[in-house]
């Protein structure tokens, strides 16, 4: 995203909820559109983007605002448009201590995330990218496995039936 906002051909636009996140990425990247907030209110109007970038902050989104983080996610996508998902890919979704974050009862969760746009037919697979932290591939510890999801929203699939 940083590569291709840097071309001057398109433009991204990001949300933390870190203050301090923000100002440091408005420092870095003064030609971003970055603001505070959280994924769960996006302040963007219905099918603004064109693409929707989600990397390594779902696992963190307390569950309870987990399906209006995706929700949102789909309003502001565009039809034809894509949904990148990097994040921890877990074949079981499972929760951990936050360890970054020891002294506060902070939680991450682990899952494929993509599933949850599977549950609506207009989402379709466009590619999955299986890796960790440490290497390129695959990895065997089902807690550090990592992904990257590409999926394509298509709204138009529906076929009419006729009697």
């Amino acid at each position: 995203m940083l590569i291709a906002a840097e071309s001057n051909k398109y433009c991204g636009y990001g949300i933390d909820p870190s203050n301090n996140a923000i100002q440091q990425g408005n420092k870095q990247y003064s030609n971003l559109h970055l603001e505070t907030g959280t994924a769960d209110n996006l302040p963007y109007e219905n099918g603004f983007f064109k693409v929707v970038i989600f990397g390594f902050c779902l696992y963190l989104v307390d569950r309870d605002l987990l399906m209006r983080t995706i929700a949102e996610a789909d309003r502001v996508l565009g039809d034809k448009g894509f949904i990148i998902i990097t994040d921890f890919d877990s074949i079981m979704p499972h929760k951990r201590k936050y360890h970054h974050l020891p002294d506060r009862e902070i939680y991450s969760y682990k899952m494929d995330y993509a599933q949850l746009f599977f549950g609506c037919p207009h989402y379709a697979l466009v590619e999955k990218i299986s890796y960790s932290h440490q290497s390129e591939f695959f990895c065997k510890d089902m807690s550090e496995r990592v992904a990257t999801t590409i999926l394509y929203k298509d709204v138009g699939i529906y076929s009419l039936c006729q009697r």
